[in-house]
C-alpha cells in the first residue's frame, strides 16, 4: 500500500512539475515577446519603408506645419513691404499673394516627401516607436512615467515631434526661415486602438507574475 501510495504521489508530483515548468517557460516567452522593447523595434522596423504609412505620416506632418503657418498672410506681408519700399511695383503684385501662397504650400509638401522617404525617415521611425514602446510598457505595467495615456477609445500613438523638427531643419537650410519661429509641434499618429486596454493591463500583470512565480513553484 505505501509502496504505490509513494509511486502515486511521484507521478502527480511529475506531472505537476511539467505543467509547470511548460507554463513558466510559456510565461516568460509571452512576456518577453510582449514587454522586449527590442523585439518590438525589429517587428515594426519595415513598416517604416511601407509606402501607405509614408504617406500619412507625411500628409500629417505637412498638415500639422501648414496649419500653423498662414502662407498667404505672410506673402501678402512680404507683397505690401515689397510695393512700398519699390517705386516700380505696381499694385496689381498683390494679386500675386494667393498663387505665391500655393507655391509654398507645394514646397513644403515636397520637402516633406523628400524626407518621408528617406534613409532619415527611417531613423526616426525606428527611434519614435523605441519611445513609443516603452510609454506602451508603462501603460500596461502601470511603471514608470509616460506622457502616453489610454483614452476612452484605447488609442496608442505614436508622437511625430522629432519628424516635424527634421522637416524644420530642411525647410530652413533651403531659406524657409520663417519656420524656425514656429511653435512646438507634436502632433500624434495612432498606431493602434484597443477597446480593451484595461483587461491587457490586467493579463500584463498576471503574466509578469506568473513569470516570476512558476519557475519557483516548478522548482
Amino acid at each position: 500500500h505505501r509502496h504505490w501510495v509513494r509511486w502515486t504521489a511521484v507521478t502527480v508530483l511529475l506531472v505537476l512539475a511539467g505543467v509547470l515548468m511548460l507554463g513558466s517557460v510559456l510565461a516568460r516567452y509571452v512576456r518577453g515577446e510582449i514587454l522586449d522593447t527590442d523585439h518590438y523595434v525589429a517587428t515594426v522596423t519595415p513598416l517604416g519603408s511601407d509606402p501607405a504609412i509614408q504617406a500619412e505620416i507625411g500628409t500629417k506632418v505637412s498638415d500639422a506645419i501648414l496649419d500653423r503657418i498662414d502662407l498667404e498672410s505672410v506673402t501678402t506681408q512680404a507683397l505690401t513691404t515689397l510695393t512700398q519700399n519699390a517705386e516700380r511695383l505696381p499694385p496689381q503684385v498683390m494679386g500675386l499673394a494667393p498663387l505665391l501662397a500655393s507655391q509654398g504650400e507645394s514646397f513644403v509638401r515636397s520637402a516633406v516627401d523628400r524626407m518621408v522617404t528617406s534613409p532619415t525617415f527611417e531613423e526616426l521611425w525606428i527611434v519614435a516607436n523605441r519611445q513609443a514602446h516603452k510609454n506602451l510598457v508603462s501603460v500596461l505595467t502601470g511603471e514608470g512615467e509616460t506622457s502616453v495615456t489610454a483614452d476612452a477609445n484605447g488609442q496608442v500613438t505614436l508622437s511625430l515631434g522629432p519628424m516635424i523638427d527634421e522637416v524644420t531643419k530642411r525647410l530652413s537650410a533651403r531659406g524657409f526661415t520663417f519656420v524656425e519661429n514656429l511653435p512646438s509641434i507634436n502632433p500624434q499618429f495612432v498606431l493602434f486602438t484597443s477597446d480593451d486596454v484595461v483587461t491587457a493591463q490586467r493579463a500584463v500583470a498576471f503574466l509578469d507574475k506568473a513569470a516570476n512565480v512558476l519557475p519557483w513553484l516548478s522548482l
